[in-house]
This record gives structure tokens, C-alpha cells and sequence, in this order.
């Protein structure tokens, strides 16, 4: 059993697939509220069940399971561009949280100057 077969029973066929303590160890809630929170249908339940951390898989699972409706959630993950993050906090000497508010307002062209800035030689 892996994570993608919790996706399929929720999304698709409403099959319950936690039927003992060892499938329902499979089941990781982060990951799931995390892929359940890009879709506009299920954001609402995922911010529910982020504000209960202490509910177990198996209620968790049960909730989604029996919450939404069929239908296709396949999304792409948003990942930060860490490379122009890590420019702007060491340029800056900026945290990580400053530095992703600098990145909201720099341009382009500011962050190829930043880059050219903290340019040392050698390969690049």
C-alpha cells in the first residue's frame, strides 16, 4: 500500500482502504492535506482538518473519504525557486522570510544584478 492509493480511494473509486493499524500507518496526513488544499473543493475540508492535528489517520482519512465528492485532484506541488531565495538572503543578509517579501518586489532585472553582485569567478 502507498500514499497514491489513499488519492485513488478519496478522488476516485470512495473505496475505504484503512481497514487495520498497519494500512492506516501508511496514510500521511500532511501530504495528503497538502495535495488536498490546491483544489478549490477540498481547500475547505484541508484547512479543517490542519486546525486538528490530533485526530488520528483513520478519522482523518474517513473525513475526506466521506466529505468530497468524486472527481479528479491531480495537481503540481508549488516549489519555491530557492536558487534566487538564497540570492536575495545572502545579498541582503536577509532571513528567509524577509527574503521572500524582497522577492515579491524585485524585478528581473534586479535579481540578475544581485546575481551579477555575488558573482566570484571560476565555473559557474
Amino acid at each position: 500500500m502507498n500514499l497514491s492509493d489513499f488519492f485513488e480511494s478519496i478522488n476516485k473509486t470512495k473505496k475505504n482502504i484503512i481497514l487495520d493499524e498497519k494500512s492506516e500507518k501508511f496514510y500521511v496526513p500532511y501530504v495528503v492535506n497538502k495535495s488536498m488544499s490546491y483544489h478549490k473543493d477540498a481547500l475547505y475540508h484541508s484547512n479543517i482538518l490542519n486546525s486538528l492535528p490530533n485526530l488520528d489517520n483513520k478519522m482523518q482519512y474517513d473525513y475526506y473519504l466521506n466529505s468530497l465528492q468524486k472527481g479528479n485532484r491531480y495537481a503540481k506541488w508549488h516549489k519555491d525557486d530557492i536558487s534566487q531565495l538564497e540570492l536575495v538572503m545572502e545579498f541582503y543578509g536577509y532571513s528567509r522570510a524577509k527574503a521572500q517579501i524582497a522577492l515579491e518586489i524585485l524585478s528581473a532585472e534586479d535579481l540578475e544584478a544581485i546575481k551579477q553582485g555575488l558573482y566570484r569567478g571560476g565555473k559557474s
